[in-house]
């Protein structure tokens, strides 16, 4: 099981927010797995899986889901690292490639979620 994560290389705030996601590799045979979305930041997110199917390097397309849009938003990314934690496995994605309108759409939810949780503290 790899260490936990010490390093901290992030260059952009993260805010928590669940997100469910369909993820699809083409040079696995059009793999898909389905997952979630933890956290989110201008350039990254969060994915947690529950089969260790994907590599580090490795190019993704993702399609999620976003409460209130009714369809699932494709985008790309690249997992920069993945770790195994209990039952699952997560990792971190660099974004390559989305629509700005629906990145932006993303981190408002994003931002209006955090602003909900942190005035019930």
């Amino acid at each position: 099981m790899p260490a936990e994560r010490t390093d901290e290389k992030r260059k952009y705030i993260r805010f928590e927010i669940p997100l469910a996601v369909e993820v699809a590799v083409d040079n696995k045979g059009h793999l898909s797995e389905k997952g979630r979305i933890t956290d989110v930041s201008r350039n990254g997110m969060r994915l947690v899986v529950n089969e260790d199917v994907l590599n580090e390097k490795e190019e993704v397309d993702l399609r999620i889901s976003l409460p209130g849009k009714g369809v699932l938003i494709p985008a790309k990314g690249e997992i920069i690292w993945k770790q195994s934690k209990d039952d699952h496995w997560e990792m971190g994605l660099r974004i390559i490639s989305i629509d700005k309108t629906t990145k932006s759409d993303i981190l408002e939810y994003a931002y209006r979620m955090w602003l909900e949780n942190t005035h019930r503290l």
